[in-house]
C-alpha cells in the first residue's frame, strides 16, 4: 500500500475535539445531588398517589406499576429543573469536601 500521498493523521482530524471526556468530580457530584433530588420528587409523587380520595375506576396492579414507572421518569426529568433547589443546596454543602474548594 502506497502511503506517500497521505498527510499526517493529526492534520486530517477535525478542528474540534470530538473525544468523550471523562466526567470530573464536579460532574459526578452534580449527578449525585440531582439524583437525590429526583428520589425526593419520586417520594413526593408516590405519597401523593397514595393519598387517594376514593376508589380508582381503572385500578389494578398493572395501572399501579405504570403509574410508578411514570412517576419515576417524571422525577428523573424534574431533578435539577423543578426549582426545589435541593440538588443545588446539596452540591454547595458537599463541594468543599469532595472538590476541596471553599464554600460560597
Amino acid at each position: 500500500m502506497n502511503v506517500s500521498g497521505y498527510t499526517d493523521l493529526h492534520q486530517m482530524a477535525p478542528a474540534s475535539d470530538t473525544r468523550v471526556k471523562a466526567p470530573t468530580k464536579a460532574d459526578e457530584l452534580r449527578q449525585a445531588t440531582d439524583a437525590f433530588e429526583g428520589l425526593f420528587l419520586q417520594q413526593i409523587m408516590k405519597t401523593a398517589r397514595e393519598a387517594s380520595l376514593g376508589d380508582d375506576l381503572m385500578g389494578g396492579s398493572g395501572v399501579e406499576t405504570m403509574q410508578g414507572m411514570l412517576d419515576e421518569k417524571f422525577s428523573q426529568l424534574g431533578a435539577g429543573k423543578a426549582g426545589l433547589g435541593i440538588g443545588k443546596a446539596l452540591y454547595q454543602q458537599f463541594a468543599p469536601m469532595v472538590l476541596g474548594i471553599k464554600g460560597s
